[in-house]
């Protein structure tokens, strides 16, 4: 055999190999990952609700911790995110004000198609679950990290991250989380009031100190 036939057969293996792979990428991606098994409490909503109240008692110390456990902050995003999963969802449709063939949504479409969302919290730990719809295509993204504050704005310092069940490198999973907090588009989104001045997940309860 020929150096040249050795060549044209190794290419042919090649495109066979790369096929596999980019197929295997794509059946990962477009298989949602299992969601987490969360903690659910039928009073979660009512004690997170007297929680509340309390916090806005007068008392001497004026330095106060809010803490809110797995199941009261599930609850919370039940009944708060506006998740449509009975109703159909909205179509993408083209924005004049996108520049023509791109592919990024508004926030307001992104939301919009969101149809589950669960935190589990394990520790100082956070694990993030999103399941959302785009493009007729249910899609999950998982997120797991560190919650923390940091001059006046909410960080997530990433551990790890799924697109479907595919696991994204570490390297890009930083990028990506820097640019998402960094944005001048979102900046502004994780900037929080100027009376807490902590936020942290420990003990497995997500805490905030006023």
């Amino acid at each position: 055999m020929t150096v040249l036939e050795l060549l044209g057969h190794g290419y042919r293996v090649l495109r066979w190999v790369v096929l596999a792979v980019l197929l295997t990428v794509l059946f990962l991606i477009l298989r949602p990952d299992t969601p987490p098994e969360v903690q659910a409490d039928a009073q979660a909503l009512a004690n997170l609700a007297d929680k509340i109240a309390r916090l806005h008692q007068p008392v001497a110390d004026q330095v106060r911790e809010f803490r809110m456990n797995e199941a009261e902050l599930n609850g919370w995003l039940s009944s708060n995110l506006d998740i449509a999963s009975a109703s159909p969802p909205p179509r993408v449709t083209e924005n004049p004000s996108r520049p023509a063939g791109g592919q990024d949504l508004t926030m307001e479409e992104v939301q919009s198609n969101v149809r589950d969302v669960k935190i589990k919290i394990d520790g100082d730990r956070i694990h993030g679950y999103v399941l959302f719809e785009l493009y007729g295509k249910n899609l999950s993204l998982t997120l797991n990290g560190h919650l923390e504050l940091r001059d006046g704005y909410l960080r997530l310092t990433p551990t790890a991250m799924k697109l479907g069940s595919m696991p994204i490198p570490r390297a890009t999973l930083e990028r990506a989380v820097q640019q998402l907090f960094d944005s001048p588009d979102n900046r502004e989104q994780f900037r929080v009031p100027p009376e807490i001045r902590d936020v942290r997940v420990e003990n497995s309860s997500l805490v905030i100190v006023y």
